[in-house]
């Protein structure tokens, strides 16, 4: 490759990095579904933070991704008496509403996957 073609090829790169940063913060449910088509997305990574502060998460795979998960109505429900300080056993559905404006595409990972933060609700 020339060294022209290099430096278009950076410019560009740059570019796209800097509107994929100024659309950061405005995505919707929608734009995250085309997101997940667009970059061929296998998994959805699903994350929260359990009381005493730690990272918990799941995954589901992209084809179940849809707007309900993204509604306080509708959610996905979890087992909430398997994570430190949310409910006892007798009472553990929970429901996790996932925040589109956290959608990333994760770089880590070998399977493409879309990382979503979520809040957890007590749905009763």
């Amino acid at each position: 490759m020339s060294p022209r073609a290099k430096r278009a090829r950076q410019v560009q790169s740059k570019r796209t990095a800097s509107a994929e940063r100024a659309n950061a913060g405005t995505m919707t449910p929608a734009s995250v579904r085309n997101l997940v088509r667009d970059k061929q997305l296998v998994m959805v990574d699903l994350k929260f933070v359990d009381l005493p502060g730690t990272w918990q998460h799941f995954s589901i795979p992209s084809e179940e991704l849809s707007e309900e998960l993204f509604s306080d109505k509708a959610g996905i429900g979890f087992d909430g008496s398997s994570i430190r300080g949310f409910q006892q056993i007798h009472e553990s559905d929970m429901l996790l509403v996932a925040d589109a404006n956290t959608a990333i595409v994760d770089p880590a990972c070998a399977v493409p996957t879309l990382s979503l933060v979520c809040n957890v609700f007590d749905p009763t």
